[in-house]
Order: structure tokens, then C-alpha cells, then sequence
């Protein structure tokens, strides 16, 4: 799996996310998890491939993928559309070919050799959308309401699945739950970097909000209700934040009740300003 960050020409930044090469014979899911949702997505529904993406802190990745990946690029920009819509479960394509949803997509995305498009959003228990499970195919296909409906009972599956894995994970060094999921300080300031590198030559400032969130009263759960209490209160936080950022940003744990807000865009004078509480 490759992942980077770059510009187009108009200088928006892209995100480019390419699968994995399996063997021959090889299945990129047999050895995760994930594989039984996998492997039930593609007999279900009687697809060539079935891809699991999911939020990671440096952005989108292919947690697995079942069927013949052969190194093609997904299409992202449908990934993030369809997790922005936060009163839609699942989204199809039947021809990106000829569809308008598609035709604006970057290059690589519409050279791919991808003509179809299926996926349901996985979701955290506080329903941010947290990853993708689709279906492509070489060729244009309808797969209708059932097969979307399959996909949305695995996407929930895979959901709970993944919240398992975040409630067993062990506490960090400074008393604060790893199931907060989130990119720390390093984290961050790769990312910042990322924007520096992919700003146009010449003195304008790239375009770039950050915001320092914290919800203070984190010691006095913890001395009040234990550890466990505080751990749950930063855990609904971090997942409300979620919620709410905008796409494409970046939603950072600096320790703490402390949360980093990036994301691409300017804030000025003339922008209405929102109060908004977790």
C-alpha cells in the first residue's frame, strides 16, 4: 500500500492511496482480521474485489483487500465524499466512466481502470465515519439494494470489530487511554510539513487553519472517578471532535485534554464564526 499527499494544478491537496500487489493466488486480507467480512463481501455479492479502508492517523489506508490487487490507485475523492455525508450509509456508482460524481476526479483516480463503485461507511460508536468497505470492478455494474444492504450489515460488523480491538488496546505512559485512536504530536507536525512541502513556490503563505482544543477538568475526573471515568470522557471527546472536522483535515492528541484541529483553508474577516461544544 502507497499513500502520499500532493497538489493538483488549481493547488488543492490530494490524496493518492494505491492497493497492495498480491502473489499470484495471494489474498492482501487472509492473514488480518478483516477476512471473513472480506472474503463474505466478495461471495455475497459475487465481486473480483473487495478493499477495507481505514482513518489512520496519517490519513486513509488499505487495512485489506480480498480478490487480485494489482498496485491500482482508489478512488479517494468518492471515499471521502461518501464519509462526509454523515445520513448516508452506502453509495454506488454503477458506471465511473460516464457518471458526473466522477468525471472531476484527479487523474489517476479516473485512469485506474476502475467502472464501478460500491461501499457502505464504517462507523465509531459515536458515528463518525472512521473507514470505508467497498466493491470495485473493471467493468459498469448496477449492484442494487440488496447488495448494498450486505454491505452496510458487514460495514457494521467491522465497526464493532474495530471497537473491540480499541477497548483492549493498553493505557499510555501518561494515564490516557490508547482507544483515543487519534495522531499525537509527531504525527502533527508531519503533517504540517506535508502542507509546507506541497505550498506553491514563492512567499504566499500556504492555506492552513489550526486550532488548539482543550477541554480542561481531566485531573479532577481522575481524582474524583479514576482513571477509567477520565479515559471514557477523553475517548467521547476525541470521537465528538471527529464528528464534526472538516474534510480533508487532521484531528491530533497532544496529551491530556489537549486536541490540534489542521485543516486546509483560511480563516478571515468576513468568515462567520461557530461556537460549537463537544
Amino acid at each position: 500500500m502507497a499513500r502520499m499527499t500532493s497538489r493538483d494544478i488549481q493547488g488543492t491537496l490530494v490524496e493518492r492511496l494505491t492497493l497492495p500487489r498480491a502473489e499470484a493466488g495471494d489474498d492482501a486480507a487472509s492473514e488480518t482480521p478483516f477476512a471473513p467480512f472480506l472474503r463474505l463481501a466478495r461471495r455475497c455479492t459475487d465481486s473480483p474485489l473487495a478493499v477495507l479502508v481505514i482513518e489512520a492517523p496519517s490519513g486513509l489506508q488499505v487495512q485489506a483487500a480480498s480478490g487480485s490487487p494489482n498496485g491500482e490507485a482508489l478512488p479517494v475523492s468518492l471515499l471521502r465524499a461518501q464519509m462526509s455525508r454523515p445520513r448516508r450509509t452506502t453509495g454506488e456508482i454503477s458506471n465511473l466512466l460516464t457518471d458526473p460524481a466522477f468525471a472531476n476526479a484527479p487523474a489517476h483516480e479516473r485512469e485506474a481502470g476502475f467502472a464501478s463503485y460500491a461501499g457502505a461507511t464504517i462507523r465509531n460508536p459515536s458515528g463518525a465515519a472512521i473507514g470505508i468497505l467497498c466493491l470495485l470492478g473493471p467493468e459498469p455494474r448496477r449492484h442494487g439494494r440488496e447488495v448494498l444492504l450486505t454491505l452496510a450489515d458487514l460495514a457494521r460488523g467491522i465497526g464493532g470489530l474495530l471497537a473491540v480491538q480499541r477497548d483492549n488496546q493498553p493505557a499510555r505512559p501518561d494515564g490516557t487511554g490508547a482507544a483515543i485512536a487519534l495522531p499525537g504530536r509527531q504525527a502533527l507536525g508531519h503533517y504540517l510539513d506535508q502542507v509546507l512541502e506541497a505550498a506553491p513556490a514563492g512567499d504566499a503563505a500556504p492555506a492552513l487553519a489550526v486550532f488548539r482544543i482543550d477541554f480542561g477538568r481531566l485531573s479532577v475526573l481522575n481524582d474524583m472517578y479514576g482513571r477509567e471515568v477520565a479515559d471514557r470522557y477523553l475517548v467521547q471527546a476525541a470521537d465528538r471532535l471527529q464528528t464534526i472536522a472538516p474534510v480533508p483535515s487532521l484531528l491530533a492528541h497532544l496529551g491530556g485534554s489537549g486536541f490540534v484541529l489542521a485543516a486546509p483553508g483560511r480563516i478571515g474577516p468576513a468568515t462567520p464564526r461557530r461556537s460549537r461544544c463537544a
